[in-house]
């Protein structure tokens, strides 16, 4: 498959170019019958030019960095609601964790309308605050957004996937 724009620049939300195959979208639990409208809106958002998966990239990207910098203003951003145990436990890892370098990679994205699913492998590289210890936690995660007043935001509202990530 041809580089991405993401890939060409060495983004850290990187990986396969999206797919929209029918087995990704009965995986996710869409709806497998796509109409025209929405097909054509998938492939270019309604008011940005850019595509829903460009702009799922970008969230990705910005959620990325707010564990990065762990940044929980930057992080509530990126969800439809983030809720109070979500934002303390990831203050508690923001202390736990020195030197965070986060990479999002293996991207997978199904877009039905308003509503996608997104599924990546996140790895966490750090230094145990506790331990001094450098560490790796690696993880598949299936998250949902839903597009609210012009963006895409990562829903707090859905159960989200996960598994660890064997090397």
């Amino acid at each position: 498959a041809p580089a991405t724009p993401a890939q060409e620049r060495g983004d850290p939300v990187s990986g396969n170019a999206p797919r929209r195959t029918d087995k990704a979208l009965a995986f996710f639990g869409f709806t497998l019958g796509w109409t025209d409208a929405g097909a054509a809106w998938a492939q270019e958002g309604p008011q940005t030019g850019r595509s829903a998966e460009e702009e799922i990239r970008q969230v990705l990207e910005r959620y990325r960095q707010a564990y990065e910098t762990k940044d929980l203003a930057l992080l509530d951003s990126v969800y439809d609601t983030l809720a109070p145990a979500q934002r303390e436990a990831n203050a508690k890892y923001f202390q736990q964790t020195q030197d965070l370098r986060v990479t999002i990679r293996n991207v997978d994205i199904a877009v039905s309308g308003d509503e996608a699913a997104v599924s990546y492998t996140r790895e966490d590289l750090f230094v145990d605050a506790r331990t001094g210890r450098n560490a790796k936690l690696a993880v598949r995660f299936t998250k949902f957004l839903v597009r609210m007043d012009n963006a895409w935001k990562l829903a707090s509202g859905k159960k989200e996937q996960w598994a660890p990530v064997k090397d």
